[in-house]
């Protein structure tokens, strides 16, 4: 079944996309050009098309409609108004020379200024409050360049300016710095609020306002309150993110480094007051990203998180001394050095790895969570965990998909039927944090260099408490790398839970479920008199062994169900952001009052 495309805009991967805009003699590769900074910058000044990212291509020349959105998508309305384009026209200017491309993204900026700056309610994205720093940080680029490239004499109001109209440049900073700073759009103790507040800093330093000290000071003080309170929210002591993402652990990452930028190129600017030192929790952070990435170098998608190998974030940053680790982990051993340990817990954010070893691509690894501490790019996945090795994935989670949060099949990627959970039968998962985001923790640990051992609780389930034992440890014979094993219980918390249970047994139906999401790519085989599965791939059997006190009912493979049927899609995960592909479950169905099962997990060598 081929991978289906939820975005229609979405860029085909086998041709060139070619576009013939009316103003063209000949077709224009737009495929070839978007694979640069300047080229992307190229299609907009010599074509008027934009070429956003995981998007198709779309005409964006003057006038521009700001409340158009040719796509229908949120994400591309975001990106327009946070004038994601501005570092690719400037991109533009550096490879081919000239100012075309500054001079084009400030006649943008003036037009978006006259139809929105009076902090406008309408479109949502205009004052939305991540676009909103995300434009003012990209407008400081266009104001600077323009200040670089020739002295402060231009005139406002012209389309191709020789240098910063001071003015109009003086009142763009003000307005976006009076936003950021109001308390009311103020996003507090999230990755948005993380942006706001550095951008607010940059603009107190910005040279606009080398002559009003005070307005200077007030911003700065906020900025760097805000700052220390989003570094604490979003990281834990342990050194973890908080947002339930490895994707969104590497943004909270490049967020610290910078602040690190930050502190070092602004340090001398009079009136601002100074960022802290941000050099440790880099350092550790670091090395929990390093746990987090596969032996094929690729993120596991837990949470909000699409398949990609981390780019180098550090080439233009220090160095901390856990950089050859994470530079090990992201290279598949071609560069740095493997960390000490095979296994991580960070047991207040509730992240867990463990590694059979770090030589080589056909290493397996295991990356689980149990932790609600936030609920931004929530999904309903304590406990749950992926599986890599022998260059395969095995156990899956459903990954991002997009941001359009009442789709179908993006309430399917966050329900925890896109994860490997046991669940009572016809229970939603719980969602209120303040109700049961305590609950979700890990409870014990016993960590040894081969061997890593823990036990998981949560209350996903609302009414029934949860737990999770993991056994994690290098397998013997060694040769099959590393087995795990599960040991899961559901309890019925209140008598209506527990009178749920009692009705659906009377009617011989199943009340709970174990599932297991699976590649598409894994040939299944059940033996229900044994209890065992058998999942092939192509280096390795991972074989599934099943106890419990009363044998499981049926055991069953479900296929891609469509997000058309009547229940919601099933049986799906998303690698590429826009993109859902078939996957299959393995579900085990149990009809006891309360489970108590284990799940013995190994691999078998081809």
């Amino acid at each position: 079944m081929p991978t289906r495309p939820i975005l229609e805009m979405t860029m085909p991967e086998t041709r060139p996309n070619l576009v013939s805009p009316p103003t063209l003699d000949s077709p224009v590769d737009v495929d070839t050009l978007r694979g640069t900074a300047a080229g992307r910058g190229r299609l907009l000044v010599d074509y008027g098309i934009w070429a956003a990212s995981y998007f198709a291509p779309h005409s964006l020349s003057r006038p521009v409609d700001w409340t158009a959105n040719p796509t229908g998508n949120r994400s591309w309305a975001f990106l327009l108004h946070s004038f994601s384009f501005v570092p690719d026209l400037l991109a533009h200017d550096a490879a081919l020379g000239g100012t075309r491309g500054r001079d084009l993204s400030w006649a943008l900026m003036t037009d978006w200024w006259a139809a929105h700056g009076d902090l406008c309610a309408e479109p949502p994205m205009a004052w939305h409050d991540h676009a909103t720093a995300l434009r003012a940080h990209n407008w400081m680029l266009v104001a600077q360049r323009l200040r670089e490239d020739a002295p402060s004499t231009g005139a406002d109001g012209d389309d191709a300016p020789h240098a910063l109209p001071q003015d109009t440049w003086h009142a763009m900073a003000a307005r976006h710095a009076e936003a950021l700073a109001d308390p009311a759009r103020y996003s507090r103790g999230t990755n948005h609020g993380f942006d706001q507040s550095m951008v607010l800093y940059e603009l107190a330093a910005d040279a606009a306002f080398d002559a009003v000290p005070e307005l200077r000071g007030t911003w700065g003080d906020v900025a760097v309150a805000r700052i220390a309170h989003e570094i604490g929210t979003a990281f834990g002591a342990d050194h973890g993110h908080r947002e339930n993402s490895v994707l969104y652990h590497e943004f909270g990452l490049i967020q610290l480094l910078r602040v690190q930028a930050l502190r070092t190129r602004l340090a001398e600017v009079a009136g601002l007051p100074p960022l802290s030192d941000q050099a440790a929790l880099i350092d550790r952070a670091t090395l929990v990203m390093a746990h987090m990435i596969g032996p094929d170098t690729t993120f596991p998608l837990i949470g909000d998180t699409v398949r990609k190998t981390p780019s180098d974030i550090f080439r233009t940053h220090p160095l901390p001394p856990s950089y050859p680790a994470y530079d090990f982990a992201r290279t598949g051993g071609e560069r740095g050095a493997a960390p000490g340990d095979r296994g991580l817990v960070c047991r207040e954010t509730g992240w867990f790895a463990m590694r059979s070893d770090w030589g080589d691509g056909l290493a397996v690894s295991l990356l689980g969570r149990c932790g609600y501490r936030s609920p931004y790019h929530r999904q309903d996945d304590d406990q749950s965990f992926t599986l890599k090795g022998w260059a395969e994935d095995w156990i899956i989670d459903g990954g991002l998909l997009s941001y359009e949060e009442k789709t179908p099949m993006r309430r399917y990627m966050r329900s925890w039927k896109a994860h490997s959970l046991s669940a009572p039968t016809g229970v939603e998962a719980a969602r209120d944090l303040d109700a049961t985001g305590a609950a979700a923790r890990i409870t014990t640990v016993v960590q040894r260099p081969k061997r890593l051992v823990l036990g998981t609780a949560s209350r996903l389930f609302g009414d029934y408490v949860t737990t999770r034992d993991f056994e994690i440890a290098r397998q013997k014979p060694e040769d099959g790398r590393l087995s795990v094993v599960l040991t899961d219980t559901l309890i019925p918390g209140t008598d209506a839970a527990l009178a749920s249970r009692m009705a659906l047994r009377a009617k011989g139906a199943a009340t709970y479920v174990t599932r297991f999401l699976l590649p598409d790519d894994k040939r299944i085989a059940i033996d229900a008199a044994e209890a065992e599965v058998r999942i092939a791939g192509t280096r390795a059997t991972l074989v599934l062994s099943i106890q419990a006190a009363v044998p499981p009912g049926d055991i069953r493979v479900l296929r891609a169900v469509p997000e058309t049927d009547p229940e919601g899609p099933d049986a799906w995960r998303s690698r590429v952001f826009g993109e859902a592909e078939p996957a299959q479950v393995l579900e085990i169905a149990h009809t006891t009052l309360a489970l108590q099962a284990r799940y013995e997990l190994r691999f078998e060598p081809v």
